[in-house]
């Protein structure tokens, strides 16, 4: 059996639906070892079969006393990438985190980050909405081309939003919970 490549889903929405997908591969025999573009799509080998759970966690840096933490509760580091880093562990094992400031501090920074980008992504939603509107009375030929221009920025604006308004709500939710 080969390596198979699957793409990261729900990264940026939910940890949880992602980790879940992987221990369903784990049961299958296919393991976590890596990204295969970062952030884009995993790297899973063929192994026996296991019941593992996954965690990913936020962590500035990769210091070994962060890793050999997660060790003494149960869990085994399986890669990092940057300040992404993931840890499986047996069916049943509690989750842990180390930094739970660390996490509310990146959910707020990528908040910002696509906040800025919804930002820019709505000009030309509002520029060609208005052409659009403007020229839709009109049988001009600039019509469709308006349509399908406008058709993308609203697909774009929808792409940042989503994980803006995603970020915003992890971040206060584990504000309020801490």
């Amino acid at each position: 059996m080969r390596d198979k490549f699957v793409i990261v889903t729900a990264l940026a929405f939910s940890d949880q639906q992602d980790t879940k997908r992987l221990s369903e591969f784990a049961s299958k025999g296919l393991l976590l070892n890596d990204y295969r573009i970062p952030l884009l799509s995993y790297r899973l080998i063929p192994q026996e079969k296991q019941e593992v759970d996954f965690l990913i966690d936020y962590h500035r840096g990769s210091a070994q006393e962060y890793v050999d933490s997660y060790i003494q509760n149960g869990w085994d580091h399986v890669f990092s990438h940057v300040d992404l880093h993931y840890f499986k562990a047996a069916k049943g094992t509690a989750p842990f985190y180390t930094d739970i400031e660390g996490k509310v501090m990146r959910y707020k920074k990528e908040s910002k980050r696509f906040g800025m980008y919804t930002l820019i992504s709505l000009i030309p939603t509002l520029v060609f909405g208005y052409l659009l509107f403007t020229f839709q009375s009109s049988e001009e030929l600039v019509t469709l081309p308006l349509f399908i221009i406008s058709g993308i920025s609203v697909m774009t604006l929808i792409f940042c939003i989503m994980p803006f308004v995603t970020y915003h709500f992890r971040a206060k939710r584990l504000t309020n919970n801490v």
